[in-house]
């Protein structure tokens, strides 16, 4: 994957939180929907329509690699930008009872782990957007007030 969204000096939780802006504030009228297949093909290189089930399965791509997130979400790995997009999409697909019980069962990330909490967290993201109760235009700043370290 050719495109990797990265800004100098920026954590990756600041920048998939501006990476979300920046789609907002660019195509305003996309659907909940549109929004969330753009940020998972932005952040994680996850593909629209058929070919994003095979880019899901193995888990995105890391395009936004490194740290910045709440203790309680990283685990350390420098992917939890991808995991969360890769959920939030996995929401859209098969709904959130199907993707947290692949995400404990399948990916073996007990709710209480760092990643069972962005699995979580992701999940209401994802479906707090599709309800109408976050405006894609606020989705970037939910980001930052939900999952990211806070700014010195």
């Amino acid at each position: 994957m050719s495109h990797i969204y990265s800004i100098e000096g920026a954590n990756a939780c600041q920048q998939l939180a501006d990476l979300a802006e920046k789609i907002a504030g660019e195509s305003p009228s996309l659907s909940p929907k549109e929004f969330i297949l753009t940020l998972g093909k932005q952040a994680a290189g996850i593909r629209h329509a058929f070919w994003g089930l095979f880019d899901l399965l193995k888990g995105g791509s890391n395009l936004i690699p490194g740290g910045g997130f709440k203790p309680e979400y990283d685990d350390g790995s420098g992917g939890q930008a991808r995991h969360f997009v890769g959920i939030a999409v996995s929401n859209l697909r098969f709904g959130p009872k199907l993707t947290t019980w692949l995400s404990e069962t399948v990916r073996r990330d007990p709710a209480h782990s760092p990643d069972g909490r962005l699995t979580l967290a992701a999940v209401d993201f994802s479906q707090k957007l599709l309800k109408g109760e976050l405006a894609i235009t606020a989705a970037g700043q939910w980001l930052r007030n939900q999952l990211c370290q806070p700014q010195s």
